[in-house]
């Protein structure tokens, strides 16, 4: 995917994720940083800056680059040490500092048992921890870059390294990026995110930023994932500032109303959050905001159930306490919390407010 007028800055030593659907640019974005791919080739126009200089046109082996892909980039034929040599080598790094610090990051990775084995006779996590150390054994770096690195490992596993990577960033700080498809995970490591779509930034900001106000459908959809249900609104017919639709109403901001009365095809997406609504435990009557329907289905999740209800034929989920007694078949009314609703332009899908 080309990039299409993609423009950021990433501070020294902070860590940054980009996020996105499969084929946005991530990796054309890294590869480009790289000096992988000419930006020319990459962008309309750009350059890329490191520490104030413009290292665009700077050959990939002098821009101290550490990329470390989803293939891992091992040599199979060398043995760990070698592997985790040869870049020292390469920068002129003298044999007994190269000792050292291959000492030093066979005990952070716990991989010093390994040390004569080649990357065929390893696990696929020992492999991992090897290609880590490739990327964070050299000093000269000032950009390390990670190409979804966990995407070939267990859910175990995955949540291992993220975690270990998160504790490497912690104490050997450098300025990073990693693209990952998964917003749990640039939320927890992450100090700024990066969404990614179709090769432009549709938004930019702390992964609580991004959460609790997405700029739009697209962005709502990757960093919540099913914790959301959708539905389309239309004004009332009252006076009322409220929309509705089928079994649902919701009060709403003055500028979703303007929306919603400008014209005959004119409508809002309302993003409601399944986690952030109440069984209405009292009787079946309209409250000022509810959303009304039928159990359709119940799965119980230690201390929540989970439920599919049926709000006038579409299908939303929803989780409740498992204390709060609910039948298949059951008519039933929920209330949204404080911030469970949120307003987009169905046209645009940007957000309205």
């Amino acid at each position: 995917m080309a990039l299409d007028g993609v423009n950021f800055e990433a501070e020294k030593g902070q860590f940054t994720a980009i996020l996105g659907p499969s084929g946005c640019g991530k990796t054309t974005l890294l590869r480009a940083i790289a000096g992988l791919i000419h930006p020319s080739r990459a962008l309309v126009k750009g350059s890329v800056i490191v520490d104030s200089i413009d290292i665009t046109d700077l050959e990939p082996r002098k821009r101290h680059i550490a990329f470390l892909t989803q293939s891992l980039n091992l040599y199979p034929h060398y043995s760990v040490y070698k592997n985790l040599e040869f870049a020292l080598k390469m920068h002129g790094v003298k044999k007994a500092e190269r000792r050292q610090r291959i000492n030093t990051m066979c005990d952070c990775l716990d991989i010093g048992h390994l040390i004569s084995k080649k990357p065929l006779q390893l696990s696929g996590g020992e492999r991992q921890r090897v290609a880590l150390g490739k990327v964070l054994i050299r000093d000269d770096t000032r950009i390390q870059l990670y190409d979804e690195p966990f995407s070939n490992l267990d859910t175990l596993l995955r949540s291992r390294f993220r975690d270990l990577v998160g504790d490497l960033h912690r104490r050997f700080p450098k300025t990073t990026l990693l693209v990952t498809h998964d917003p749990e995970e640039a939320g927890i490591l992450a100090d700024k995110i990066l969404v990614l779509n179709k090769g432009r930034i549709e938004q930019e900001g702390t992964f609580s930023e991004i959460y609790n106000r997405p700029d739009s459908l697209v962005v709502a959809r990757l960093i919540r994932g099913d914790r959301i249900n959708l539905l389309q609104a239309v004004a009332s017919d009252t006076m009322q500032e409220v929309i509705r639709g089928n079994d649902f109403l919701f009060q709403c901001p003055l500028e979703v109303l303007k929306l919603a009365k400008s014209s005959p095809t004119s409508k809002v997406t309302v993003l409601i959050d399944s986690n952030n609504v109440a069984l209405n435990t009292e009787s079946l009557i309209n409250t000022q905001e509810y959303i009304g329907g039928s159990v359709a289905s119940i799965t119980t999740l230690g201390p929540e159930t989970q439920m599919q209800v049926d709000c006038g034929g579409n299908i939303l989920q929803f989780r409740v306490r498992t204390d709060q007694r609910i039948s298949i078949g059951e008519p039933i009314q929920l209330i949204p919390g404080t911030g469970a609703l949120q307003f987009f332009n169905t046209a645009t899908q940007k957000r309205i407010v």
